[in-house]
């Protein structure tokens, strides 16, 4: 079975975006259901369901009129739109070049969107996005998108392989987005792609290892849910000859989504200014097409250990008070105990952002698991020890005592109530030092939880330990020395640098 990939509009009948005549108007109808469907009854008020129609200079309403049936097929009619009306899915049939030029322009429309909407990722839908020959672009309303997204599947032409991975079952923009421009990629370089794994697995350096690493490696952390900040792709950015553009775009982004929109929309600029595929010597090809499979092993590990975990929880005996007491606090150390260690096949920079944003989700078993010896014990206790309390307070009040710190900062660092608990790290940077498997990590460190609490031993010391009430936060920097070993890359030790207060609350004035 070859790999999925769009199919043009023009080739499905009815036609997606066609002309329609109501006595003496003629508009531009919109495919969107089935006419027996009955939505025809549920959408009747144009108003309140209106899309945007977003140009250079402004983002307006898109206001339909109607809806009209034609060939057994329910449209939503627009009298102002204009007639080459296109899904956005065309721009994947054309070159490479005209592609990316289109893409780049829709994506900085859609952060502009985005960011005015408040927007979320599972909004938007690549079958609710149109633009027209004049650099124009059309967004569908988001329920209404819901609906065009369930008879979507005439444009790909193996639907089924979409229930897989990151695609199938989300469908967010972003990773759609690059899954395309993987297949386009292939297809223009009379590639095939073998798709018995998951697609969401496919690094094109296995197939085309003279292209770009800059934009291999976009698209694959991409597609499978990790796209890497401009932070981490500005350290790759070695290999375009022209360094590529940057934007400040991301500082003034009002959400984490608009700010993704933002840097693959800077990712593509910068492609734009340079060589897509380079001349490699076949050494050099074959090694990116070994890190390209070692890539793809890692994430097929991952989609694994997910599947295990969804799969085979932890079961929970009920035969008397003191198992139900030993399975609650027991049964995350009994999981891991049989998985494989987490760091294999990861990178040293993936391993050190798994030990340090684990501590936003008390995942004290995983950040033990990329330390070797004693390395980061202070960060694991405290971790622990906050894992014990929420535990604790969660099995005696029946709620949730702990808010992770990008979670509170979100939120607008609202007041913290019932002795609640705020604890974690934002703002992660990682950069190579330049000496041999050392890198540089910064941050900013939030706690709630008082001095020496990384220092209890016991458990019922640890539930006893009550929140300052007040949230501290400290800008860090630490030096972070990697070890390989039989089980992947590990942290072997870690050097703090710098140490200071931070006033967040005169940063956001």
């Amino acid at each position: 079975m070859q790999a999925s990939s769009l199919v043009r509009s023009n080739e499905i009948s009815p036609p997606l975006v066609t002309r329609l005549s109501s006595a003496e108007h003629k508009y531009t109808g919109i495919r969107i259901a089935p006419a027996h469907s009955g939505l025809h009854k549920t959408i009747r008020n144009p108003q309140s369901l209106s899309g945007w129609y977003v140009s250079e200079k402004d983002i307006s309403p898109w206001q339909w009129n109607s809806t009209m049936e034609h060939q057994k097929w329910l449209y939503l009619t627009f009298s102002d739109t204009s007639p080459d009306l296109r899904p956005l899915s065309d721009v994947f049939h054309m070159k490479i070049d005209g592609t990316l030029r289109i893409l780049e322009r829709y994506l900085r429309a859609l952060h502009s969107l985005a960011s005015r909407e408040e927007l979320d990722a599972d909004a938007l839908y690549l079958s609710a996005s149109f633009y027209d020959e004049n650099g124009n672009f059309y967004f569908l309303h988001p329920q209404l998108a819901q609906f065009t997204q369930q008879n979507y599947e005439q444009l790909s032409a193996t639907p089924e392989s979409e229930g897989t991975g990151a695609i199938g079952g989300q469908q967010e923009i972003l990773p759609v987005l690059a899954h395309h421009l993987q297949l386009q990629l292939l297809q223009s370089s009379n590639k095939d792609r073998n798709t018995q794994d998951s697609p969401t697995a496919l690094h094109l350096h296995s197939q085309l290892p003279q292209l770009n690493p800059r934009i291999a490696d976009f698209l694959f952390k991409t597609v499978n849910n990790r796209i890497v900040s401009s932070r981490s792709t500005s350290r790759s950015s070695a290999s375009l000859s022209g360094g590529g553009r940057t934007s400040s775009s991301q500082s003034a982004d009002s959400s984490p989504f608009a700010a993704k929109i933002a840097e693959f929309a800077d990712e593509i600029s910068a492609w734009r200014d340079n060589t897509i595929f380079e001349n490699i010597h076949l050494e050099q090809a074959e090694e990116r097409q070994k890190n390209a499979d070692a890539a793809e092993q890692s994430v097929r590990k991952r989609e694994k250990r997910r599947n295990f975990k969804k799969n085979h929880g932890s079961t929970v005996f009920i035969t008397a008070a003191a198992l139900i007491v030993l399975a609650f606090f027991a049964s995350p150390f009994v999981k891991n105990a049989f998985e494989p260690d987490i760091t294999e096949g990861l990178a040293p920079t993936e391993v050190i952002e798994l030990f340090y944003l684990n501590q936003n989700s008390l995942d004290h078993e995983a950040m033990n698991q990329c330390t070797s010896s004693s390395t980061g014990k202070a960060y694991i206790n405290q971790v622990t020890t906050l894992f014990v309390i929420s535990r604790v307070r969660q099995g005696i009040e029946m709620k949730d005592v702990f808010t992770p710190a990008p979670e509170w900062i979100a939120a607008g660092r609202p007041e913290l109530k019932d002795s609640s608990f705020v604890f974690g790290i934002s703002d992660l940077k990682i950069n190579p030092t330049g000496k041999n498997n050392q890198f540089e990590v910064s941050f900013i460190q939030w706690s709630t939880l008082p001095p020496k609490a990384e220092e209890l031993t016991s458990e019922k010391e640890m539930a006893e330990v009550a929140s300052t009430g007040e949230v501290q936060a400290f800008r860090v920097k630490e030096t972070v020395s990697m070890n390989e070993t039989s089980k992947g890359w590990k942290i072997d030790r870690i050097e703090r640098t710098h140490h200071e207060p931070y006033n967040f609350r005169t940063a956001m004035q």
